[in-house]
């Protein structure tokens, strides 16, 4: 007899897991108030409208032993420049949602770019329209806003760096 496998286990177990590690809100707030630690930061690029503006990585944590792992990051705009989180895209991959699925990480060390994460229906694992339900998806200046994205980075990785359109990547991120 053969045996037929659903999508939506696969689905469901990567939500469950995702569930345990990804943040329940933009932490904007929190980031204000508890000053969330930062493990590396970047400029924007010279030739990017959010000239002046700033990336602080917060934390790279991998789920347990496995190679799942969640990346917060907060970004301050400094300017009249205004970041839509919802066209920020990836041009690469094709994601059924508006997201940040344009932030990429890389391995320095092994030369591996890693995209985001998505779901068996194609939603990016990073924050976006429909999670959490009250991100800031346009960062404007003096208003820092709080991201995340999952990837699949394999177990001896210990630093990556990460990319988001418009700054300088942010280096020697630790993975906890």
């Amino acid at each position: 007899m053969k045996k037929h496998w659903k999508k939506t286990s696969v689905a469901a177990a990567t939500v469950l897991t995702t569930c345990t590690l990804l943040p329940t809100s933009s932490y904007a707030d929190e980031a204000e108030e508890d000053g969330l630690p930062v493990v590396a930061t970047s400029e924007a690029s010279d030739t990017s409208d959010y000239e002046g503006s700033k990336i602080e990585v917060n934390q790279a944590q991998r789920s347990g032993d496995s190679d799942y792992v969640t990346i917060t990051w907060t970004m301050t705009i400094t300017g009249d420049a205004v970041f839509e989180a919802k066209h920020n895209s990836n041009n690469l991959y094709r994601y059924n949602d508006r997201s940040v699925s344009s932030v990429t990480v890389t391995d320095e060390a092994s030369e591996v770019r890693y995209h985001p994460l998505q779901d068996t229906d194609g939603f990016c694992l990073c924050t976006g329209n429909f999670y959490p339900s009250n991100s800031i998806e346009d960062v404007e200046e003096g208003q820092p806003a709080t991201f995340w994205n999952s990837y699949m980075i394999p177990q001896e990785t210990e630093k990556v760096s990460l990319s988001v359109p418009g700054f300088a990547p942010a280096k020697d991120i630790p993975i906890e």
